[in-house]
């Protein structure tokens, strides 16, 4: 394992997908292009109004892992935008995304929600 390139400090958690990174630091994600692992680049923050435990990066869109499972289109990483949410029973403390439908844990339960996100 050797580090090729670096943004100091390191916020968690941490999703990657087709050359982009994005990382949560509480309220904050993190928009990284990592298409060049030696240069990695902010290109752009998002601020949810609540605490980030888990994201996951989906082609252009994050979804937040909070009390109401966020949305956030990156299309343009420069100005992020929440693009809907979905209200949960309990908060939300890990997800998997499985082609249109996520899985997330809310406190003792596992449950399943289909995203449909229109253009």
């Amino acid at each position: 394992l050797c580090r090729v390139g670096a943004l100091i400090p390191l916020p968690h958690p941490l999703s990657v997908d087709r050359g982009y990174a994005v990382m949560a630091d509480g309220q904050k994600v993190h928009i990284i292009d990592v298409s060049q692992p030696n240069f990695p680049v902010q290109l752009g923050v998002y601020e949810s109004d609540e605490w980030i435990d888990d994201l996951k990066l989906e082609r252009r869109f994050v979804y937040l892992a909070n009390s109401s499972q966020e949305i956030v289109d990156i299309r343009i990483p420069g100005e992020p935008a929440s693009i809907g949410n979905h209200d949960v029973m309990d908060w939300v403390k890990g997800m998997v995304y499985s082609g249109e439908w996520a899985y997330r844990t809310e406190l003792s339960f596992l449950r399943a929600a289909k995203i449909e996100i229109s253009e």
